[in-house]
């Protein structure tokens, strides 16, 4: 037989689960995700660009 405390434990335990599941995104976690998302494709043109920038220099260079 489980104690009360232990069955008011584990229903406390099932409505974080449920709450942490059930809110909607902050405000702050959207747009740390979007500055997230926003900063690695700066990164990949940035390192398009470093790329295509040695490629030119290597058609010039004998």
């Amino acid at each position: 037989m489980t104690t009360y405390p232990e069955l008011a434990a584990r229903w406390a335990a099932r409505d974080r689960r449920y709450r942490l599941r059930r809110t909607p995104p902050s405000e702050e976690s959207i747009t740390a995700a979007r500055h997230w998302r926003l900063a690695e494709t700066r990164e990949i043109t940035d390192k398009d660009e470093r790329t295509q920038a040695l490629i030119d220099v290597s058609r010039w260079t004998p």
